[in-house]
């Protein structure tokens, strides 16, 4: 903090001493110069520096380590960090399916079976039982399916055959991007947070 005062000081010394050799007195030299309002803004940015390179200082030296990042505080008292066993228990129970393209689905291009499980995975099993015909199970389909060309993690496009994980938030990515993504919950680079998805933040759980 000391050093915040003196070392804009020590700038603006030579400059003060220099002007008032030269002009016909202080009060002239600063009036007609604006060094004091430069001296005095210099004078606060370097106290406010100074204070915030304390506090850090004082945290390292305390034995307490850089605190953790600001936006994170909030997440971190949620609970403990999950472990990889615990991850792996939440991954089987996101659901699994191969991509069908919108197209496919709208011209019938896909299999009953496959419309059903469909179905089954964004929480519609009731009505998959219930729809007799294929139109029907189509028309299940294009309500509560949320379409994406490409997956959100890699921003690579989907092709037929491709297996993604469905959320309980009814999006869809490739399997090994979003199990990737999800182990990243148990490693320090995160807070101690349930795993989220990927675009809307929904918990996965």
């Amino acid at each position: 903090l000391v050093l915040g005062f003196l070392l804009p000081l020590a700038m603006a010394a030579p400059l003060l001493l220099n002007g008032v050799q030269h002009s016909e007195g202080v009060s002239n030299f600063l009036a007609s110069t604006g060094v004091l309002q430069v001296t005095v803004l210099a004078i606060l940015a370097h106290s406010m520096m100074a204070i915030a390179a304390y506090r850090v200082l004082r945290d390292v030296i305390d034995g307490e380590g850089v605190g953790p990042y600001p936006g994170n505080r909030r997440q971190q008292r949620l609970g403990r960090k999950l472990t990889v066993s615990e991850i792996a228990d939440i991954l089987r129970k996101v659901p699994v399916e191969e991509f069908v393209s919108e197209e496919d689905v709208r011209t019938g291009n896909c299999s009953v079976a496959r419309m059903k499980r469909m179905l089954l995975n964004r929480g519609a099993g009731d009505i998959a039982e219930k729809c007799v015909e294929k139109d029907d199970l189509i028309k299940e389909v294009l309500k509560v399916r949320k379409y994406n060309e490409e997956c959100a993690i890699c921003a690579e496009e989907y092709v037929e055959g491709d297996v993604l994980r469905v959320t309980r938030c009814q999006h869809e990515f490739h399997l090994h991007c979003f199990d990737k993504w999800i182990y990243t919950f148990s490693t320090d680079s995160r807070p101690a947070t349930y795993p989220t998805c990927p675009l809307c933040k929904a918990t996965v759980q």
